[in-house]
């Protein structure tokens, strides 16, 4: 089953006790991203995305689409760049410049963002899982997310 499979389903009550909706038709997301996050085991959580799904499912209806920003950091220009590539290939956008350096630090940020999916227990642990990996592939690090915490 792809990460994306969770969509197609009524699946049971997420971490706020709100079913993820089913959608009808073929994934309109990434083929690519479907089989790179299968073999993902999403059944481990890190604590920290526990931490920020109960603070918005206090707030907001975590089974709708909402706007995500995650954040890496790699040694030089050429690695955020091709990690930059690697995640526009599974539906990811540079977000702000999408590859810049802050002043002062010697690391290159790479920022990406999408709004096209929930942000919820049954999506963050695979979306966790491959931006560690990406960022581990090209010597980076992964520093974690954000969300939009309020409903349109």
């Amino acid at each position: 089953m792809g990460f994306f499979d969770f969509f197609r389903r009524v699946r049971e009550p997420a971490l706020n006790q709100q079913a993820v909706p089913t959608t009808d038709g073929a994934n309109a997301l990434s083929p690519v991203l479907d089989a790179t996050l299968s073999a993902v085991d999403i059944s481990t959580s890190h604590p920290g995305d526990t931490q920020i799904l109960t603070i918005l499912s206090e707030r907001v209806n975590l089974a709708l689409p909402r706007d995500q920003v995650h954040y890496l950091y790699f040694p030089t220009e050429e690695a955020a760049r091709a990690a930059l590539v690697e995640a526009q290939r599974v539906g990811w956008l540079g977000a702000r410049e999408g590859v810049y350096q802050l002043d002062g630090y010697p690391d290159w940020s790479m920022t990406v963002r999408r709004d096209d999916q929930p942000t919820n227990a049954d999506t963050m642990p695979g979306i966790r899982a491959f931006f560690e990996e990406l960022a581990e592939r090209f010597n980076g690090e992964y520093d974690g997310w954000e969300a939009v915490g309020f409903d349109v």
